[in-house]
């Protein structure tokens, strides 16, 4: 009697068709050959015990189960080409790379020719097997879980989750294609939500050790192992809380747990980040509200949880409904999103640059999102203190932001004052006026382009007397800049917000005059729309009127002074 290992069934064979079969398993290098069989024993012990009045009892014991499981990880681990097998499969390839060199053309070509047409056959009758087996033991062991009830044994459990969290990961490299990936993966999460019946302990625990184990291909990679994680915790695990109360509570746990786990480099935390939101937004709208809350205290926490808050509190404010509840009962001042605001406003004053850096970023999208509605934007300007004569919060926060140490978090605050500039018209002045116009003439490309922005884009949404002056004085100077980008940047800027301007004015008739020199005077100051007196005094200023005239001599050169434009 001998048992097949292709049809798994115990037959009598004769010489003739035997010998065949152990030859072809004699070719097979020493570690298939064990993986082969251990994966086909298991599928008989699986056999034995789902077979009826099988005396499951007796049969199953935590080694055997382990054992098991140790076949399934062996038979997925993928041996990289050229590495040498245990039982010295590299001196045979260096005695089979010694033996071609003696041999001659004919015979190495076709000794190769022959060993490549056999290894083929091999290799492509092992991933067959392989699969075919491997996909009827994992069937196989889904079914066994309904016999075994693995509350006695809480190690065999354990393992039995590590196992099969960690089969989607090592198939990446062992599944010839989608379609057997997608089979495998199906198997995984059919026995993952078996172990989460209460005859295998208590669900809260086996749930948590599930989590735990998923964790990790969340973290730390994008690739379909991560796609199946998310995907079985979000949409299974999700239908399994409705049916215990110990599955809702490890799930409701699971951001929190993957916060603490999260890296700290920059992309895979955004990749942290977005996977905690997809577990947030299946919570239900009290558990997301205690999300948001303990990400206040991660805000004064060590730097790597106050880094990743800064982060969260942004796509938390522009995932979830009604941050600042607009549309409920509770007052804006005491809403959750009016929180994560303050929260934010507080890390870029942060004692650590990148996450100042990183909060006046956030802070720059944040507002831009939530400036849509206009009840939202009063309470913006409220909050940030926009038109309080320049003496709100966000004004000196700014200030000493773009006057900063670190560059980065220079640049970071001009791109907000743009931002906030561009929705809300200028607010600043005095001293943040000043500080924009000292960045201007930064030792650095990039934060000399952020000031320019952002000192024009306060020009355009209000000429005023004030930040017409300081324009003047910080921006034509960079025709002269070293950096051709900003020089013409320059030129244009200055085509289009002054010359521009004083041309407009020109159009316009003088009123009829009162015959007096006094009328005249005033007649002539109402010709002109308001600032652009002030406009053409400042470019008559000696400070600046030869990078005007450098300027406009440029301009000339590029024939960009056309008679509609003059």
């Amino acid at each position: 009697m001998t048992l097949n290992p292709w049809t798994a069934s115990t037959t009598s064979s004769p010489p003739s068709l035997f010998l065949p079969r152990i030859s072809f398993l004699l070719l097979l290098p020493p570690w298939i050959l064990v993986h082969l069989l251990s994966l086909s024993a298991s599928q008989v012990y699986l056999s034995m015990l789902l077979f009826p009045n099988s005396p499951v009892f007796t049969l199953f014991t935590p080694m055997a189960f382990l054992s098991l499981l140790r076949s399934i990880r062996r038979c997925l681990k993928h041996r990289p080409s050229g590495q040498a097998d245990p039982n010295g499969s590299a001196q045979s390839s260096q005695i089979g790379t010694s033996r071609k060199r003696k041999m001659g053309p004919r015979g190495r070509g076709a000794k190769k020719r022959g060993r490549s047409t056999c290894n083929e056959d091999h290799e492509s009758g092992e991933s067959e097997f392989d699969f075919r087996v491997l996909f009827t033991v994992l069937k196989k062991l889904e079914k066994v879980m309904n016999l075994i009830h693995l509350d006695r044994f809480p190690d065999t459990l354990k393992s039995l989750i590590q196992t099969v969290a960690e089969i989607p990961v090592l198939g990446i490299e062992v599944c010839g294609n989608l379609d057997n990936y997608g089979r495998l993966s199906k198997f995984c999460s059919q026995i993952l939500l078996e172990v989460l019946r209460p005859e295998h302990g208590d669900q809260a625990h086996s749930a948590s050790e599930v989590l735990k184990s998923l964790s990790p291909m969340i973290l730390q990679f994008k690739s379909q192992a991560r796609t199946f994680a998310l995907e079985f915790i979000t949409i299974q695990m999700a239908d399994a809380v409705n049916l215990s109360d110990g599955v809702k509570k490890a799930l409701v746990n699971l951001p929190k747990y993957l916060v603490v786990k999260a890296p700290e480099k920059s992309e895979p935390r955004a990749l942290a980040v977005d996977s905690i939101m997809e577990i947030v937004r299946i919570l239900e709208f009290e558990n997301q509200i205690g999300f948001v809350e303990y990400v206040m205290k991660m805000g004064q926490g060590k730097s790597n949880l106050r880094l990743l808050a800064t982060d969260l509190i942004l796509v938390l404010v522009i995932s979830l409904k009604d941050p600042l509840c607009l549309n409920s009962k509770t007052e804006v001042k005491d809403s959750w999103g009016m929180k994560c605001l303050e929260a934010l406003i507080q890390r870029c004053s942060d004692v650590v640059a990148g996450i100042r850096s990183r909060a006046l970023s956030n802070l720059s999208q944040l507002v831009g999102v939530l400036s849509g509605d206009s009840r939202s934007q009063s309470v913006l300007k409220e909050v940030l203190g926009i038109g309080n004569g320049g003496e709100g919060r966000v004004n000196e926060l700014l200030r000493r932001r773009c006057a900063d140490e670190k560059a980065v978090v220079r640049k970071a605050a001009l791109l907000l004052v743009a931002k906030l500039t561009g929705l809300f018209g200028c607010g600043f002045h005095g001293a943040l006026l000043k500080t924009m116009g000292m960045a201007c003439s930064d030792p650095l490309v990039s934060i000399r382009k952020a000031a320019l922005s952002a000192l024009s884009e306060a020009y355009r949404t209000s000429p005023e007397e004030s930040v017409i002056r300081e324009w003047l004085h910080s921006v034509p100077r960079l025709i002269t800049d070293n950096e051709s980008s900003i020089q013409e940047e320059c030129e244009n800027l200055f085509l289009e917000l002054v010359l521009e301007r004083i041309c407009r004015s020109g159009s316009i008739e003088l009123p009829p005059s009162k015959g007096s020199i006094c009328s005249f005077e005033e007649d002539f100051e109402l010709l002109f729309p308001e600032g652009v007196l002030g406009l053409l005094r400042e470019i008559c200023h000696g400070e600046v009127a030869p990078w005007v005239k450098k300027i406009c001599t440029n301009l000339g050169k590029k024939n960009k002074l056309k008679a509609q434009n003059c």
